[in-house]
């Protein structure tokens, strides 16, 4: 058994006691490591290339496949032994026989249970109106579907790469500081230079805030080198995103609830729940991604993330317009529309790109 005072060679996987220069079996340097895209030698425990930032996490663990050094002998995220065995022809990492794929069954009753308990709290605040009946009926209401699309999406894909207590963290980090950092922006923004004026200041105000909020929402994740994928980026986006959704339409359900009682608390939860909940996820998803994919050491506000931003913010400020005083049915119908085709396509396109990278590393 491999201890944690052995390292292994990046060159060939013999593993080599801790402090020494070459390889025993292959003579290649334990000290340094040549970047496999540019040539430049680092440092062996080095996660980066110092000159293009290439990332030299090549190997991956067989029990959570989290990305991981040449040199590593115990997986940086599941602390499981990385288990070597020899082969004709060379070494490589024996695959580990633990449970691949999620439990659908586990979505299905999620679903099934919050979505009876909204019926009911629905049907008591009819007969019973209350102000506790009304916030209980808009929570279970609001976060149902935005909770089990979370839970599908860890179950289906991030379940094998991030462990399911940080991914509901996003989720909640992206329904409480999304929203509190949304309500700040929507302060600052204006301050510094949105000067449209008239009826499309709110929702260009509102996209810009809100997609930035969001972004905010999972910044303590950048530096999280066992997170460095553009796939990560693009679920922690998602899952962010679904929570802020959540959110917000509790507050909208809630507002319903005090204008028309529970048929427009009950029509307003399901508008949001089938429509403003995927593109609230596909935006951030498809920002975060990109974000992901263009960081180095830290955020790097590159032309690809800014012109992501903008594209997502504008896409958030045509949806919006649709709630604007004075709009036409039709004509707010048709911004709809529009800005939902967008975003579809962005999202397929970030997912494609995302899948694409992924099997690259």
């Amino acid at each position: 058994m491999l201890t944690p005072s052995t390292i292994l060679c990046p060159a060939c996987q013999s593993p080599s006691p801790v402090g020494r220069q070459k390889c025993a079996a292959c003579g290649a340097s334990l000290v340094v490591v040549p970047c496999p895209r540019c040539g430049q030698e680092n440092e062996l425990s080095a996660p980066l290339c110092s000159r293009c930032y290439a990332d030299l996490r090549l190997r991956r663990c067989p029990h959570c496949h989290a990305p991981n050094l040449l040199s590593a002998v115990v997986c940086a995220q599941c602390r499981r032994e990385l288990i070597v065995s020899r082969q004709t022809g060379g070494e490589r990492i024996a695959p580990s026989p633990g449970k691949r794929g999620g439990n659908l069954w586990n979505v299905l009753v999620v679903l099934f249970n919050g979505g009876v308990l909204a019926g009911v709290l629905l049907v008591f605040l009819r007969h019973n109106p209350s102000p506790a009946l009304a916030i209980a009926a808009a929570i279970a209401g609001s976060f149902l579907v935005p909770a089990t699309a979370t839970l599908a999406l860890w179950e289906i894909w991030a379940r094998r790469q991030i462990p399911g207590t940080t991914f509901f963290c996003v989720f909640v980090s992206g329904a409480v500081l999304g929203t509190a950092a949304s309500l700040v922006l929507y302060v600052v923004i204006p301050l510094v230079g949105v000067g449209f004026g008239g009826l499309l200041a709110v929702p260009v105000i509102i996209g810009a805030a809100e997609e930035l909020g969001k972004m905010l929402s999972v910044g303590w994740l950048l530096k999280r080198q066992e997170y460095a994928l553009e796939t990560h980026g693009f679920m922690f986006g998602i899952a962010a995103g679904l929570g802020f959704a959540a959110l917000e339409s509790m507050g909208y359900a809630l507002i319903g609830y005090h204008l028309g009682g529970v048929p427009r608390m009950t029509q307003v939860v399901l508008l949001r729940a089938f429509l403003t909940t995927f593109v609230h996820a596909a935006w951030t998803g498809s920002l975060a991604a990109i974000v992901w994919r263009e960081r180095r050491i830290s955020v790097q506000f590159t032309p690809p993330v800014l012109a992501t931003y903008v594209l997502v913010a504008v896409l958030h400020a045509v949806w919006d317009y649709h709630i604007m005083p004075g709009v036409p049915l039709d004509e707010g119908i048709a911004f709809l529309v529009i800005s939902g085709l967008c975003t579809v396509a962005l999202f397929i396109l970030r997912a494609q790109s995302a899948v694409l990278a992924a099997r690259r590393k």
